[in-house]
């Protein structure tokens, strides 16, 4: 089972006093597996960033991608087996036994995700951030099969004005790559809505990461979190 959610503007993480959509998902998972008297279930946690057209781990602690250290550092290579799933070469997994142990390495991952200031925001995100969580069910009788399900949500980084964020040097370059992965991935979901023959997933790594849950989607769901400000009521 494949999961694919989609958060625009960050609402994923919540305040201190109330908790975002990732933890809550998070601990739906726990509680909801800790209700199947029949199954026994281990969870593993991923997490990584499409920064600049290249994927960083997230939970391996490396220097930022935004500093002069070579990206070849940050660039994990994307595969794909002879049965469409993608595998990530080198992606650190860490197992998650209760869902305290996955917000602690969910909060390690966000401090390394890219960020930067803008006109529009003081920490505006500079990348699209994946965290994936793998669930192994097995059944406790002898004749029960086992099931393996993977869980994407993904914070993506928002379409961005130009002219409003002030964006120059290096923060201009990461907002547009950023739009032009939305735009690719935009290009993907018509593609396949409209049962196009060819798909254009290698337009982007966003789309070439998510190409085994958007190709055989069995559950979406897009969230969308916005300014109520009225000067950015357009955006």
């Amino acid at each position: 089972m494949c999961a694919f959610s989609l958060m625009v503007k960050s609402a994923q993480d919540g305040t201190n006093e109330q908790l975002g959509i990732i933890p809550r998902a998070i601990e739906e998972l726990f509680r909801q597996a800790s209700m199947d008297a029949s199954s026994s279930f281990t969870f593993s946690m991923s997490m990584l960033e499409v920064y600049m057209g290249h994927v960083r781990d997230l939970l391996s602690p490396r220097q930022s991608c935004r500093t002069h250290e070579p990206l070849t550092k940050c660039n994990l290579n994307i595969q794909t087996d002879p049965k469409g799933l993608v595998e990530i070469e080198g992606l650190s997994e860490v197992q998650i036994s209760e869902s305290a142990k996955a917000r602690w390495w969910y909060n390690k991952g966000k401090r390394f995700r890219s960020t930067s200031w803008t006109n529009v925001n003081q920490a505006s995100s500079r990348s699209h951030c994946l965290t994936r969580i793998n669930i192994f069910r097995r059944g406790d009788s002898s004749e029960a099969k086992s099931e393996t399900s993977k869980l994407w949500m993904v914070d993506l980084g928002g379409s961005e004005r130009l002219l409003k964020t002030g964006a120059r040097g290096l923060t201009l370059d990461e907002g547009c790559a950023i739009n032009l992965s939305l735009s690719a991935l935009a290009d993907v979901l018509v593609a396949l809505k409209r049962k196009r023959c060819h798909v254009p997933y290698k337009n982007s790594k966003l789309t070439q990461l998510l190409r085994d849950s958007l190709g055989m989607i069995l559950l979406s769901s897009l969230n969308c979190k916005y300014n109520q400000l009225l000067c950015r009521k357009n955006d």
